[in-house]
C-alpha cells in the first residue's frame, strides 16, 4: 500500500512552493510589500505544517495521508517564500551573504535536530519529537515578525 500512496504527501509538497509563491504574488499585487506578503504566507505554512502533526492521532490509511500532506503541503509553502525572502529584505549586495549564513544555521540546526531525533528515538519518546517539530516553524516566523522589518531603502539593480 505504500508503494501505491507514498506518492501523496510528496506531491502535496511540490505543490506547497507552487501555492505560496502564487499567493505571496497576489497579496503583493493587493498593494502590500514582499516582505509582508512573504511572512503572512509562511505564517499560513506554519500554521499547516502544525494542522499536519495531527497525525500521530490517525488511525486509517486516508486520515494519515490528509494530515501528512496538509503537513508537506505547508513545508513547501513555507520554503517557496524562504529561499525568496532575503531578495526582499536585504540590500542586493547583501543578499548572498545572508543566504549563506542562513543555509550555514539551517544545517547546524538540522545537525542538531538529528541528533535530538536520535536520542528521544532511543528513549522511546516520539512525542518530544513531533513536538519540536510542531514549534519550529512558528517560532522561525513569529521570530521573522518581530525583527525582519521592511527595509527603508529601495534595492539597486
Amino acid at each position: 500500500m505504500l508503494g501505491t500512496l507514498g506518492w501523496i504527501p510528496f506531491f502535496a509538497n511540490d505543490i506547497g512552493p507552487l501555492t505560496g509563491g502564487y499567493l505571496s504574488g497576489r497579496l503583493v499585487q493587493a498593494v502590500r510589500t514582499a516582505l509582508f506578503s512573504r511572512k503572512s504566507i509562511m505564517t499560513l505554512g506554519s500554521i499547516l505544517v502544525a494542522i499536519g502533526a495531527l497525525c500521530q492521532s490517525a488511525s486509517q490509511t486516508w486520515t494519515v495521508l490528509l494530515f501528512l500532506s496538509i503537513s508537506t503541503f505547508g513545508v513547501g509553502v513555507y520554503a517557496g517564500n524562504l529561499h525568496a525572502l532575503p531578495a526582499d529584505a536585504y540590500p542586493f549586495k547583501s543578499v548572498a551573504t545572508i543566504y549563506g549564513l542562513a543555509g550555514s544555521a539551517g544545517a547546524i540546526g538540522g545537525i542538531l535536530f538529528n541528533t535530538l531525533v536520535g536520542y528521544f528515538s532511543a528513549q522511546g519518546d516520539y512525542f518530544v519529537v513531533f513536538a519540536v517539530l510542531v514549534l519550529l516553524e512558528p517560532l522561525a516566523v513569529a521570530a521573522l515578525w518581530m525583527w525582519l522589518r521592511d527595509p527603508e531603502h529601495h534595492r539597486e539593480p
